[in-house]
């Protein structure tokens, strides 16, 4: 078992948002969270990545629990796709940062992989000399993916990453993602294409 989230409860002022979540996740699927807005999906994504702290409950990756001393382990082996990206940076600055991070200082970037993943989502590589400002929401989707495919992570969590995208761009992006038989894909969706393609379906 990759994955594992055992009695997993999340509560913000008072308010719980999830409530006895239980899931595991298997090496190599891809597998859609699915609920309405505001039932947590975000949140998950934040509490497997250690950013908040859960009520009650455990997350386990490859058997190791999520807690202060392995959290830097839970960084080094997802990458992660959040739903807003703002940055003020060029869109090459952009796709660089996460090598600043101290969870990827192993992590080298090839220039010729970043070529191929810009051409594979339909993208030009002339995006590279913009600011992350004046690219479209739907192109920010694209370089976040690109980012978080870039960092060679088995596991990625992907938060709506097709819901700003056009009909081409979206088929470009799900063709690649669902070939890839060697990433575990736990992603959210509202898109019902995106839905159909993954392995199965977790409802919170």
């Amino acid at each position: 078992m990759l994955l594992s989230v055992q009695n997993l409860s999340i509560s913000f002022d008072n308010k719980s948002i999830i409530k006895n979540l239980n899931f595991n996740i298997a090496e190599n699927e891809k597998v859609c969270i699915k609920g309405v807005s505001g039932k947590g999906k975000s949140s998950l994504f934040n509490a497997i990545l250690g950013f908040i702290i859960p009520e009650s409950g455990i997350i386990n990756l490859y058997d190791k629990e999520l807690n202060a001393e392995n959290i830097n382990f839970f960084r080094q082996n997802i990458a992660w796709l959040p739903q807003q990206m703002e940055f003020s940076s060029t869109v090459k600055e952009f796709i660089e940062l996460p090598e600043s991070y101290l969870a990827n200082k192993s992590q080298k970037k090839e220039s010729f992989t970043i070529q191929h993943l810009l051409k594979t989502f339909l993208l030009d590589e002339k995006i590279l000399e913009n600011t992350m400002q004046k690219v479209s929401g739907g192109e920010k989707q694209r370089l976040g993916l690109i980012n978080a495919l870039m960092l060679n992570r088995k596991l990625l969590l992907l938060d709506e990453p097709v819901s700003s995208l056009d009909s081409d761009s979206k088929n470009a992006v799900m063709d690649y993602i669902f070939s890839k038989n060697e990433l575990t894909i736990i992603s959210t969706s509202h898109d019902n294409e995106w839905i159909g393609r993954c392995d199965r379906v977790v409802e919170i």
